[in-house]
């Protein structure tokens, strides 16, 4: 049986131009006002960032618990300032696409909770101010039951590195109050946000097929493999392996690619290429999931050698990613 079939890699990445993009929540902001009732952690103002009383971490979906003493929630001191600022630091520079508040919901003041209220931004630290929402409302929580968040829209605010909340009015109580506060992100595609959030690739550097560290792995597929573009490897490349009955191709892909759909050609010849996909032509496709680690699977597809032509088989790993248009 011969074994001498010519072998390549070839690694080949285009681009889609892609119109949808996505909204996470921005995590590790920082939270302060101008006035808190901190009898220990009740009523502190890093208790509107802190996820303390919601039913899951970082989650626009979350309820919120009540507290009958504002714990896990924020108020004011109404004695040292009754017409409280709070301060959101967001840790970076970030496209907004919203805010999400649950009221302040304690079991016996629901009136402590905010009705209208205004919303500021800064892109330079809080050194100038842009009034992003004028006089929104909140509704009132019940204060016997869980609350969800409420959302305002924030699209169009861009570069924002602070966020302020300037309660204009409550429901009627001389303290006022928050249970919790987040804010989401507009963010690009996938493989965007591993080259230029991941790694701080920017324009040309970050385009999908440039190769930026040399190492012959173009960024895409450094985005598929879940390697460092920016240092010089070949430590994370597939690995091609024959036996008698098949051509073995192996590779880490990055969960966050799945979307892009890598997948493994084939051909005996270097055009033509066929997508191997499982169970068609007697194409054995394997996954394993976090094989090297959280978040890095290993595909193994095995081709069968009876697909050859003139003992040569040739296989690439392709991807099309999608990029913000």
């Amino acid at each position: 049986m011969k074994l001498d079939i010519p072998v390549s890699i070839v690694l080949v990445t285009q681009f889609l131009i892609g119109s949808a993009l996505a909204q996470s929540v921005i995590q590790g902001v920082t939270s302060t006002a101008t006035s808190e009732w901190t009898a220990d952690w009740v009523g502190a103002a890093v208790n509107l960032t802190n996820n303390s009383g919601l039913s899951s971490p970082y989650d626009v979906t979350a309820t919120h618990a009540p507290s009958t003493d504002a714990a896990g929630q924020w108020h004011n001191n109404v004695g040292f300032d009754p017409n409280p600022i709070v301060n959101f630091d967001l840790g970076g520079s970030f496209d907004l696409e919203a805010i999400y508040i649950w009221n302040g919901n304690q079991t016996f003041a629901t009136n402590r909770g905010v009705q209208q209220f205004d919303v500021w931004v800064s892109t330079d630290d809080g050194a100038t101010w842009l009034l992003a929402l004028d006089d929104a409302t909140l509704t009132q929580s019940p204060g016997d039951t869980s609350v969800s968040a409420q959302y305002f829209d924030l699209t169009g605010f861009n570069g924002v590195t602070q966020v302020e909340i300037e309660p204009v009015s409550n429901y009627g109580d001389a303290y006022t109050g928050l249970s919790e506060v987040m804010f989401t992100r507009v963010s690009g595609p996938p493989f965007e946000e591993y080259i230029t959030t991941t790694w701080g690739l920017s324009g040309d550097d970050a385009d999908p097929d440039f190769d930026y560290d040399g190492d012959g792995l173009a960024n895409a597929i450094e985005f598929v493999l879940g390697s460092d573009p920016t240092t010089e490897s070949a430590a994370f490349s597939p690995i091609t392996t024959i036996d008698p009955a098949y051509l073995v191709f192996s590779f880490r892909r990055n969960a966050k690619a799945a979307a892009d759909s890598p997948v493994v050609e084939y051909g005996s010849t270097l055009s033509g290429w066929v997508p191997a996909q499982a169970e068609v032509d007697g194409v054995i496709v394997e996954e394993e999931a976090d094989f090297f680690g959280a978040g890095i699977d290993r595909v193994t597809v095995r081709i069968p050698r009876s697909l050859e032509s003139g003992s040569k088989l040739f296989a690439r790993l392709a991807v099309d990613v999608a990029i913000s248009p």
